[in-house]
């Protein structure tokens, strides 16, 4: 059902139309030997950190729901379908188990799906995840695409498009999609047997850090049973660089590490950038900090840069598949939108520094400030809402209409500071002429 169920092998003959190969199944092994499917993919430090990083930070954020008005502003609106994505799915999974299960899939097999339960009045109930290789494409003569799903109870359905939610990779024009396990499975088969050789090697091979030469040749089996206790004392981390007291002519010899393992560690470096580069995630979201991005040099221009470039594109493709099946299917007005300004924030002062600005060229009112810090708006709702332009940070309707508002009432009239200055400066006059 998700991206941590067990996967069994079909009893279907048939091919699936979504580009998921038996192979996956655990049914097939590549020219190494290794079979490359699901379970082996997630075993891969590189993989399953990229699905913690991507899934995991999509799974977090909020989304809301907003109302397109005819001037052209956007409104704040709470739409029934909101809870299944962000509350309550179904009784079997909480949200972000939900969304955390789909877009692994997503990332792994090329589609996240869920299956939409509909309520007898129309309305979705429950959002149910089905994972792709129980999902086959069926096209009929009209052109319409319709889904054979195959539910974990071994029961199948026929589903039309409007009761699914496929979160697409690559999507093709027969209704299936790319899988990145299916065509990058030289990738994953690489990383498997890199392992899988350095296993071996550990286990089983023969690399000594240094060899003892010159040794008498008249040694008895029970005086080289004495001399190898002996530099026992030296093997191990606590007893290293201790001074080594040899007999005769007996000389140490340090081994150098072979290049053939300075090139395993070399390869190992080179498959986490390749699993970065097929996800297009940055090297210090993987914990590799030895070569830099070209996103910048701050953590923070990083961050910028990997919600920019990678999180952007899951999050429209999911954000159009909800619009067109959840939430604009009654008025097209309404649509939901990932909330990511969290994640692009800066510190306490370069947001104070960023609002102050904004609020003195009237971009931004204090209570619109205080949204996007997440606190309570102002009781007062017009001292809130109203916005400040330079020239003493008078209103925007002020500097707009010539008009005073309420809250210009707070605001000391120019004119009248002016005219306090001329009396004063009349009244000091005249007393200069009364002293002459």
């Amino acid at each position: 059902m998700g991206i941590f169920t067990t996967l069994t092998a079909s009893k279907q003959t048939e091919k699936r139309s979504a580009g998921i190969p038996d192979f996956l199944m655990g049914n097939a092994v590549g020219r190494s030997g290794i079979a490359v499917n699901e379970a082996s993919a997630l075993s891969l430090s590189p993989i399953f950190s990229v699905l913690s990083r991507i899934a995991g930070i999509i799974s977090m954020l909020p989304f809301k729901t907003y109302k397109g008005n005819i001037d052209g502003t956007l409104s704040r609106v709470e739409h029934p379908a909101l809870r299944l994505w962000m509350k309550d799915p179904n009784e079997n999974f909480n949200a972000y188990q939900l969304k955390y299960a789909t877009v692994s899939n997503l990332l792994l097999h090329g589609c996240g799906a869920l299956e939409i339960v509909f309520g007898k009045n129309g309305f979705p109930e429950a959002l149910i995840p089905i994972h792709p290789t129980n999902i086959q494409v069926v096209n009929n003569t009209q052109g319409k695409i319709s889904y054979r799903v195959t539910r974990d109870g071994g029961t199948q359905a026929v589903l039309q498009n409007h009761q699914l939610l496929l979160f697409k990779l690559f999507p093709k024009s027969d209704g299936s999609w790319v899988s990145p396990l299916t065509t990058h499975r030289a990738i994953f088969e690489e990383a498997l047997a890199l392992r899988e050789f350095s296993s071996t090697v550990f286990s089983q091979g023969c690399n000594p850090a240094g060899i003892v030469t010159n040794l008498p040749s008249d040694l008895t089996e029970e005086s080289k049973t004495t001399l190898v206790e002996s530099l026992r004392q030296y093997e191990g981390l606590s007893r290293s660089h201790k001074l080594m007291l040899l007999e005769g002519d007996m000389k140490f010899e340090r081994v150098a590490a072979p290049s053939t393992d300075l090139q395993y560690v070399e390869t190992r470096r080179f498959q986490i950038s390749e699993f970065a580069r097929l996800y297009n995630v940055p090297l210090f979201l993987l914990a590799e900090t030895e070569k830099s991005t070209s996103w910048g040099s701050g953590l923070e221009s990083q961050s910028s840069g990997f919600v920019q470039y990678v999180l952007s594109q899951y999050l429209v493709n999911i954000e159009s598949e909800l619009n067109k099946k959840l939430f604009s299917v009654d008025d097209d007005s309404v649509f939901v939108k990932a909330v990511v300004d969290g994640l692009l924030r800066g510190n306490v002062k370069d947001r104070m520094e960023a609002y102050k600005t904004a609020a003195g060229l009237g971009v931004l009112s204090i209570n619109e400030i205080r949204d996007l810090e997440e606190r309570n708006a102002l009781p007062d709702k017009k001292l809130g809402e109203a916005r400040l332009v330079p020239v003493n940070y008078q209103s925007l309707e002020r500097a707009v209409n010539g008009t005073p508002s309420n809250i210009d009432s707070t605001i000391p009239d120019d004119n009248e500071s002016d005219k306090d200055s001329d009396d004063k400066t009349d009244k000091k006059e005249r007393n200069d002429e009364d002293v002459d």
